[in-house]
This record gives C-alpha cells, sequence and structure tokens, in this order.
C-alpha cells in the first residue's frame, strides 16, 4: 500500500534536527529541492566508486555479521586510524597512542560517551554560538548535563574575554566544547587563539575540561586564505594537561560517508578509558552504540592491506578531496554569492560552509503574504531567537526558490538573516541549481518598505 502525503508530513512534524528534517523533506515530500542544508559531502563518490573501495570485496564471512570481538574497533582499526591522523595532522608519534582511541558509532555518540564518562547529570556545558545545533541533544538528551551557549565577540571572534565573562556567569560550568574547524562558519581557530583559551579554562581546575570537536579537520581548502588547521593534540597546552583534552573526529564529514556512522573518542583520560573499555561490574559505553562489524567490512580498502594497518587509500583520497574536488566546488558557490553580492564570513579555510548574510531580504520578505516558518525546538531557544522574517525567508527559499538551508537562529545565533549553506551536500552542478535559484527568486521578493 502507498503511504499518502499526509503520512509522511506528519512525520516530518516529528523530526526536530534540521538537517534530518531536510532529508526527510527531499526524500518524501518535494524530490526537487536542492539540500544545501545538511552537512554532507558526496564530493568523494566518484573516486570511491574509480578505485572500487566499496566493490569486489572478500566474500563475506561469519566473523562479519556477527557481535564484533572489542566493540570500539579492532586493535588494526585503531592503529590504522592512528597512523592517519598522525599524518594528516602533522603529529609527533608517540603524541597519541592505539589506547587512546576508541571507535564508536558516530561523533554524536562519541560526544555522548564523553559526557556519560567525565560528567554527571545537571553538571554544566559551555559552547560558543554560533554553533550545531546537535550539541544540547548530545550532552542533555541522555546525560542530561545542563547545555549553556555563550555568544562570541565582533566578527564572529572568539576571545579568551567571552570565556571568561561565560565561566563568571556560569562558575560551576567544568567543560567547554570548541569546534574546530568551526560549524557553521568554516573557519579554523588560530594556534594562539586556542592556546590562551585553552591554559585560561584548564587552569582553572583539575576537574575543569576541554572537547574539541575536530569532525571537519581534513576539510580543508588550499585555496583559501585563513588560519591553518592545528588539533588541540598540536597545542602546548595539551603538553601540559593530555589527560584533560579530548577530541572527537570521524568519517562523516571528511570522507563522506555520514551513513556509515563512524566517530572517535581520542583521550588518555582514564576515567574515559576505564569507561569505554568496561570493567569488572560495567559493560563498556561502546556497546550501546559500538563499531559495527560491517563497518569494518565495508571500510577494510580505505584503512587495511591484507588485513593490517594501512591508511594508504584514505590518505589518497583526502590528498584528492583537498587539492581539486573541495575547491572546485567552494569556487561555484564564492564565484555566484560575489556576483549577486551576497555577504558571506570569510576566511572559511576549513570545513564545508558558506556563514551567508541575508538580511537585507528581511524587511522584503516582510511584504509578503508567506507564513513564517517556526523553529524546529522553541523550548531550545531564547524568544529573541525566533525572529518572524527569518522564518518567513526560511520557508520562501524552500518553497519558491527550492532551496534548503539552516537557518541562524538554529544555530545558536540571535542576530537574524544569516543562513548555513553547505556546499558540499549536494553534486556542484545541483549547488548551482540552487544558488541561481535563490539569487532569483530573492531578487523578485518586493522592495522594502520605506516606512
Amino acid at each position: 500500500m502507498k503511504l499518502s502525503k499526509e503520512h509522511y508530513l506528519q512525520q516530518l512534524r516529528k523530526i526536530v534536527n534540521p538537517e534530518q528534517r531536510a532529508k526527510y523533506y527531499k526524500q518524501f515530500i518535494d524530490s526537487d529541492v536542492v539540500n544545501l542544508s545538511t552537512a554532507e559531502n558526496v564530493l568523494l563518490l566518484d573516486f570511491y566508486q574509480e578505485n572500487q573501495i566499496f566493490d569486489e570485496l572478500p566474500v563475506i564471512s561469519a566473523t562479519d555479521i556477527q557481535y564484533p570481538s572489542v566493540v570500539y574497533g579492532s586493535p588494526e582499526y585503531r592503529q590504522s586510524i592512528l597512523q592517519f591522523l598522525e599524518q594528516q595532522w602533522s603529529l609527533p608519534i608517540g603524541t597519541i597512542t592505539l589506547d587512546d582511541i576508541f571507535v564508536v558509532s558516530g561523533v554524536s555518540a562519541a560526544l555522548e560517551c564523553l559526557g556519560f564518562s567525565l560528567f554527571s547529570p545537571g553538571d554544566q556545558v559551555l559552547i560558543p554560538g554560533p554553533m550545531w545545533y546537535g550539541f544540547p541533544w548530545c550532552f542533555s538528551q541522555r546525560p542530561q548535563m545542563e547545555f549553556i551557549h555563550f555568544p562570541v565577540g565582533e566578527n564572529f571572534e572568539l576571545s579568551t574575554q567571552n570565556v571568561v565573562d561565560a565561566v563568571e556567569a556560569n562558575p560551576n560550568a567544568k567543560l567547554l566544547v570548541l569546534t574546530n574547524p568551526q560549524n557553521p562558519l568554516g573557519t579554523n581557530y588560530s594556534k594562539e587563539q586556542m592556546e590562551e583559551i585553552y591554559a585560561y579554562f584548564l587552569g582553572l581546575g583539575s576537574d575543569y575540561h576541554i572537547i574539541s570537536d575536530e569532525i571537519y579537520a581534513c576539510s580543508q581548502n588550499t585555496n583559501v586564505e585563513g588560519n591553518e588547521f592545528v588539533s588541540a593534540f598540536g597545542l602546548d597546552a595539551y603538553n601540559i594537561y593530555p589527560t584533560r583534552i579530548h577530541v572527537v573526529w570521524g568519517l562523516s564529514k571528511d570522507f563522506g560517508l555520514s551513513g556509515f556512522r563512524v566517530g572517535c573518542i581520542i583521550s588518555k583520560s582514564e576515567q574515559v578509558q576505564e569507561s569505554m573499555e568496561g570493567d569488572a561490574c560495567n559493560r563498556s559505553i561502546a556497546g550501546f552504540s559500538p563499531f559495527g562489524s560491517l563497518n569494518p567490512y565495508m571500510l577494510q580498502k580505505l584503512f587495511l592491506s591484507g588485513g593490517e594497518p594501512d591508511p594508504t587509500v584514505a590518505n589518497n583520497a583526502i590528498s584528492t578531496y583537498q587539492s581539486s574536488l573541495l575547491p572546485s566546488s567552494y569556487s561555484i558557490v564564492k564565484d555566484k554569492l560575489d556576483e549577486a553580492l551576497i555577504p558571506y564570513h570569510p576566511n572559511n579555510k576549513g570545513g564545508i560552509f558558506f556563514w551567508i548574510d541575508l538580511s537585507a531580504y528581511l524587511d522584503r520578505v516582510q511584504q509578503t503574504t508567506i507564513e513564517p516558518d517556526p523553529l524546529l525546538c522553541e523550548s531550545l531557544y531564547p524568544p529573541e531567537f525566533n525572529d518572524p522574517n527569518e522564518g518567513k525567508l526560511t520557508r520562501y527559499l524552500r518553497e519558491e526558490a527550492q532551496v534548503l538551508l539552516v537557518r541562524g537562529q538554529e544555530c545558536f545565533w540571535s542576530e537574524p538573516g544569516w543562513f548555513r549553506l553547505c556546499y558540499t551536500a549536494e553534486t556542484s552542478d545541483k549547488v548551482a541549481q540552487g544558488l541561481d535559484s535563490m539569487i532569483e527568486k530573492l531578487n523578485q521578493l518586493p522592495p522594502s518598505n520605506p516606512n
């Protein structure tokens, strides 16, 4: 029996995650929309197909369909990931070890595992905005931590003073989470900036921790000016506080394998390691979000050779991605935005986003009769984060331009009119089509009311 459109609309209303909602909308409601809201990367698909990464795999064995013997990744896979990260992040050998790496079902799961491992219900977590809107669910929905966001400074720059102000306003907060490269800005923090912030926050006491979400670490555009990426493991602060700096990374963004659900926790904390490994009485918490048996089977050509650790193909994939695929897709969007005189946050060298400023169109969309889209979860946000004109513009772009973007206020940025655009979420021709349609429909909006 074919399901009715009303069924799909009812299900859509239950989806609070903007990216999941966009995927559902495109698949079941309007297949013609250009989805530039979901943070995905389709650019490496041709590389995988041309190199038969997922073709001609060995015949599946009994082991491949049974429980994994190590729920947080076999030693061979973790060793290969270690070698890959050492090369990509220019880490001296020994900075991190095999025992520091735990693989789980995605970076969201990795963040949740760290919340469970290090903190208790009611403990506070500080995160600067604009940010990825998924953080509240990672830390609050099941670990039951209290999520607190605070704004960055002028030109979207995070300063030590911003962190000091947040700590003084929330003196019980013992966890700071930073995303580097930044989502939604697409910028890398400078080493000097991080050294100062890490030294201040971790110097407050032995129970203070920082999580560095580096899920976009290898999405570096060599043709764009900006800060070079520096992992938290490359900081002087890491040599001082190695057990209180924790990094998460995965395959969803840099490798475009979001459906595989592969995320890594990298931590020297005994507390984290005991929680991930389990003990005489407690099961490994990785067992609740494991690196399942089929993932190693499917990923073997990327990270293994003859069953042994070898990230050569993975490194080749990233080299192709950084040198040609990412710059090409970036240039398409940049050129069209520049031609249309649409501002965006500069120096977006890291990550897969343009943070675009459409505030000039808020007064113009106000003149239309279109109803505003509400925030998907209003209880997460202060009242001032629900500007009706931003909601109108979101809906106008979806219904008239058939383009899906993430509105800025859902990224915990109060100033209306900013939108996150993911330029790797569709093929380059689809991205170009979406940009052309968006610009055309923006120009068709009525003029601003002079009154």
